[in-house]
């Protein structure tokens, strides 16, 4: 469950397309299902959950060829 990790965006807080989910499963379902090109950032355990299920899905092919891209802070040893 999501209880406090999902917060809106001020600029999108009152946009009637705004989603939000209750299990992390779902939203993670949702981010890999509509993008079109990955960027993933050096920050926690989710940025990589999810980097590594979308590179696997696209190696065994279950997910469409798409543009992943991993950035990094100047200087970072990431």
């Amino acid at each position: 469950m999501l209880p406090f990790e999902q917060g809106a965006n001020t600029v999108i807080a009152d946009d009637p397309k705004l989603i939000t989910f209750k299990y992390f499963f779902t939203r993670k379902l949702m981010f890999e299902k509509e993008t079109d090109a990955i960027a993933l950032f050096p920050e926690g355990f989710d940025t990589h959950n999810e980097g590594f299920e979308i590179l696997t899905l696209t190696q065994i092919g279950k997910n469409a060829p798409q543009p992943i891209v991993c950035l990094q802070a100047p200087g970072c040893d990431y």
